[in-house]
């Protein structure tokens, strides 16, 4: 059985996401019983993970929950901004929509898994973009049984920030 959270204590971690990972298929499974938060997290055995680029403090992610008759869900959108401004915007909108979920890098060491709506996925994330002739919006929307969890992503290789999906090098 999983340790009882303390609601008294504070958490003295404040994050930054530090990190983007586009996912279009993935092998993911609910984390083991007994593992940290076993119902929320998620253990990911194969995926195909892109790192994204976004501009500096231009990514945010909000969580609502609210109660319904059905029980409680949570309202998740995680939105990208970026500069658009070559040939290939059209390209690189539609590689940012394929994207079936996220893994959010913080800053703290913790990757967040966005889009995992049930016990097992089973609805596609809501995406849309918004764009001018300098800037682009990607905003990723997702309702879940649950608060988002963690996982392990793909972060260990120490890519994303280096290698950006953002077809400026090709």
């Amino acid at each position: 059985m999983a340790a009882a959270v303390n609601v008294g204590t504070k958490s003295i971690v404040f994050n930054n996401i530090c990190g983007i990972e586009l996912v279009s298929s993935a092998e993911f499974l609910p984390a083991p019983n007994g593992s940290l938060q076993s119902f929320y997290n998620t253990h990911i055995k194969e995926s195909d993970a892109k790192p994204a680029y976004f501009g500096k403090a231009s990514v945010s992610f909000t969580q609502e929950g609210k109660k319904t008759i059905a029980g409680k869900v949570y309202q998740q959108k995680l939105s990208l901004r970026f500069p658009n401004g070559d040939l290939l915007t059209a390209e690189r909108i539609a590689e940012y929509e394929k994207a079936k979920m996220v893994f959010i890098k913080l800053s703290g060491g913790t990757v967040l898994l966005f889009g995992r709506n049930d016990y097992f996925q089973n609805a596609a994330l809501d995406v849309s973009s918004r764009n001018t002739q300098n800037m682009t919006e990607i905003t990723y929307a997702c309702e879940s049984i649950f608060p988002i969890g963690q996982t392990n992503g793909s972060f260990d290789h120490l890519l994303p920030e280096d290698l950006p999906v953002n077809f400026y090098n090709l």
